[in-house]
């Protein structure tokens, strides 16, 4: 019962979508009209109004996946956390974020939750890895295109960055590995245009 009215707190703490309310607030600007992919994330709060509505935003975001799994996973008996559960309360805020059925199922892509997840199981720790491995997504993203005269999109720097975290939990933190992998194909579901070279057909 623990776990399952953590999934729901969590999916419902997801769901809200911190970047367009705020746009709606503060600027009454919708910020899925500054993007191709009519994302209400983060990414787009940016584009439409700069630093402040995107930082504002996107730390609201973080913040939302961060309070109820930090306080689900502590709170809980030591150890009681199978790999599936502890999967299960890692995964319900990202599953709000991208489903939100606030939006008609039709939220962001789940980066910001994400790294607020990953915040709340080892604080500093794996989220400074997670970032490591993101801004290395991005250097092999524009190494590739330095070789090839062809820019990636950068859901391949997300996806990929965050593919050479779960192989680092698989070697150092195994106990959450399922997590991680749970947490990869929901990220590669969720920038799956992108990565399968769709996103020309969303802007035409």
């Amino acid at each position: 019962m623990h776990i399952i009215f953590a999934c729901i707190v969590g999916f419902l703490s997801g769901s809200i979508l911190w970047s367009y309310l705020l746009g709606q607030l503060f600027y009454d600007v919708d910020i899925r009209d500054y993007g191709s992919d009519r994302n209400p994330g983060a990414m787009n709060a940016f584009r439409a109004k700069g630093f402040g509505l995107g930082a504002s935003g996107g730390l609201l975001d973080v913040l939302k996946a961060y309070i109820p799994v930090h306080y689900f996973v502590y709170d809980a008996p030591a150890g009681l956390l199978s790999p599936l559960e502890m999967g299960c309360v890692v995964v319900a805020p990202i599953l709000g974020h991208i489903f939100s059925p606030f939006f008609k199922g039709k939220g962001g892509k789940g980066v910001a939750a994400t790294v607020g997840v990953w915040f709340a199981l080892g604080f500093m720790h794996f989220g400074l890895i997670l970032g490591l491995f993101f801004c290395f997504g991005e250097l092999l993203k524009f190494l590739y295109f330095a070789l090839s005269s062809h820019m990636l999109d950068d859901a391949y720097a997300v996806v990929g960055g965050f593919f050479g975290f779960i192989i680092y939990l698989y070697l150092q933190w195994t106990q959450l590995f399922l997590a991680g992998l749970m947490n990869f194909f929901i990220l590669a579901y969720s920038h799956r245009k992108e990565l399968l070279g769709k996103r020309q057909l969303i802007e035409t």
